[in-house]
């Protein structure tokens, strides 16, 4: 890729974890949803091969080339890959794949994405909806509280609003699957989340008290989606029946942490970027109660509820 890109003035381009974890999130999607339920825009850089053509996946992509009329000012059908592995301003690329049957599934992803980050957040918002609306057999439809109306606290990031309403149904699926109850919004908690941010967004960084920035993240706004998923992650870093925390897991413990009842959220917008805080209620991640609060996970059970949307 980056020989091609050279051949066209462009910059090299680099690997970065946090887009190969959204190609892999892409793709799991992709292998997991019914064709007939699927964003399409979400297939743009992906492609299903026999395993011994593998090795020409970007080759075929930039033999585009031969189609492609430079200095145009619109998209050329057909020619969509070899424009984006050429594409001046992107700078970083992520890549997954996963063999079945011996053909092999390939997603890659790029930033900044030349045809705009705004459609791809869309698509993923789409699709983690169709995910939690669909996945489960009986539900239970819970009034979403006030405090999580951020279509009016985060102005254009008001098209995911269906995305942070359903970061509740994303922590209590997960939670589920730890054997932990159900979480539901207090606004105490809304309060005090809203107060800590304020606090991070406002205090220099030598002066910040730390603690504070336990479960805060500041991420770009198109991968808001990704931000619990994100934390559920860390659980393959986990060792269950540990009586300690594990470094770089706090936020998984957090999720699934049986003791839990309520949950705060808190976010704000600010150049591009989304800041966002939650905050748990009882605190999570005490001293050697590991053990009785993060379990393993069970294979049996299943989602019962969903806040409407």
């Amino acid at each position: 890729m980056n020989e091609y890109r050279l051949h066209h003035r462009g910059n090299l381009v680099r690997m970065e974890q946090r887009y190969t974890r959204l190609a892999e999130s892409y793709l799991n999607l992709i292998l997991t949803t019914s064709k007939t339920h699927i964003d399409r825009r979400i297939l743009r850089y992906y492609v299903e091969i026999p395993y011994y053509f593998a090795p020409l996946i970007i080759k075929t992509w930039y033999d585009e080339s031969k189609f492609y009329r430079y200095g145009t000012s619109v998209s050329i059908t057909g020619t969509e890959h070899f424009t984006t592995i050429v594409w001046r301003s992107v700078k970083y690329v992520g890549f997954a794949v996963q063999e079945i049957n011996d053909m092999i599934h390939f997603v890659a992803v790029f930033e900044p994405e030349p045809s705009g980050h705004y459609r791809s957040a869309v698509a993923y918002a789409h699709l983690i909806n169709f995910r939690l609306k669909f996945c489960c057999g009986q539900n239970e439809y819970h009034e979403i509280p006030h405090e999580l109306n951020i279509l009016k606290k985060v102005g254009r990031c008001g098209f995911s609003n269906r995305i942070w309403r359903n970061f509740l149904n994303e922590i209590n699926e997960y939670r589920l699957r730890h054997r932990a109850g159900i979480v539901k919004i207090k606004s105490e908690y809304t309060k005090l989340a809203e107060k800590y941010l304020n606090t991070i967004l406002k205090t220099p960084k030598k002066y910040l008290n730390l603690r504070l920035l336990r479960n805060y993240v500041g991420i770009p706004f198109y991968f808001a989606p990704l931000i619990i998923k994100n934390w559920y992650d860390e659980r393959k870093k986990y060792k269950y029946g540990t009586k300690v925390a594990i470094a770089g897991t706090e936020h998984f413990t957090a999720i699934v942490w049986r003791n839990v009842k309520h949950v705060g959220f808190a976010v704000q917008e600010k150049d591009d970027t989304i800041h966002f805080l939650a905050v748990f209620g009882p605190e999570p991640n005490g001293p050697k109660l590991f053990s009785s609060n993060v379990k393993g996970r069970s294979y049996f059970s299943s989602s019962r509820f969903l806040v409407k949307t």
